[in-house]
């Protein structure tokens, strides 16, 4: 079951990526990941209600630390995809995501499999090779005014300091840190954890939107794309809660970063982002290490 629930956080992080990205290309970054925490917080309310499920210190408080980083992270993750291309974004945030819980899940004594262990390689790889096929036209011609050799070198920079890179990098290594913070919960249920992270994200994020008072100008359906935002991740963070106590931490967050996935398949389609043979060779790498995962 840990593979099935972190394919859904995959499915449910990369399906509100988009919904992100979108939002915030005409709205403010902030009101975007301000109205998607409130929308976390009102369906995750509803959500405890019914289940009747009691909070423990843990979940409290470690919830509520996740919250505390992934409010940093949003905001930095949807200034990079408001700046730069979002699949771009998307891949290098996922990869990092995956690094750091792999990375320390492993320090910390977990040891898969050989064949579990060659997929979450599979899929840490798959991940870049989808985010082949975004890269911007400006990238690829130099100015008629320079020379061969100074355009190579202009390219070569350009492409290091791709617009969002950065951020996509410190989104990621943020989410990562999220995700060890939310496995110390305990495993007392996943509810109240995501509520209180996204209860604590929420008021961060608010604070800084009333101090910095942006520009709130959107149409009503990047409003509407921010607040489905904030369910879907709150789904996701659920999941991945779920997986990490079903199975291990290090390979849960490794087959949560095909979160790029859905976010691509998404933007081919409404945004005609073009597809290229890279796609599809990740992609078929991405399923032989779920596959390996799953049998290992």
């Amino acid at each position: 079951m840990a593979v099935v629930f972190a394919l859904v956080t995959a499915l449910a992080y990369g399906t509100g990526d988009f919904l992100a990205g979108f939002a915030s290309r005409r709205a403010h970054p902030l009101a975007v990941a301000f109205l998607a925490q409130l929308a976390a917080v009102a369906s995750l309310a509803v959500a405890v209600t019914a289940w009747g499920v009691k909070p423990s210190p843990a979940a409290i408080g470690w919830g509520s630390a996740a919250g505390a980083v992934m409010a940093v992270a949003f905001g930095v993750y949807l200034r990079g995809m408001a700046a730069g291309q979002i699949g771009v974004v998307a891949t290098m945030a996922a990869v990092w995501s995956a690094v750091v819980p792999f990375s320390i899940g492993l320090a910390l004594g977990e040891r898969p499999s050989l064949p579990a262990m060659a997929g979450a390689i599979a899929v840490l790889l798959s991940v870049p090779l989808m985010s082949a096929l975004h890269r911007g036209p400006q990238m690829d011609a130099p100015s008629r005014t320079e020379t061969e050799d100074s355009g190579r070198s202009k390219r070569s920079n350009r492409r290091l300091l791709r617009p969002g890179l950065i951020e996509g990098l410190l989104a990621g290594v943020l989410y990562g840190t999220s995700f060890l913070l939310f496995d110390l919960a305990g495993s007392g249920g996943a509810l109240w954890p995501v509520l209180a992270a996204s209860a604590t994200s929420g008021i961060l994020l608010g604070t800084r939107l009333a101090a910095t008072r942006p520009m709130l100008s959107a149409a009503a359906q990047e409003w509407a794309a921010a607040g489905v935002t904030g369910v879907l991740h709150s789904l996701a963070t659920v999941s991945f809660i779920l997986a990490s106590q079903s199975g291990m931490l290090s390979l849960a967050a490794v087959v949560a970063a095909l979160a790029p996935a859905p976010t691509i398949v998404l933007a081919r389609f409404f945004l005609n982002e073009m597809m290229r043979p890279a796609q599809i060779a990740g992609a078929v790498l991405a399923l032989f290490g779920i596959a390996l995962i799953a049998a290992g």
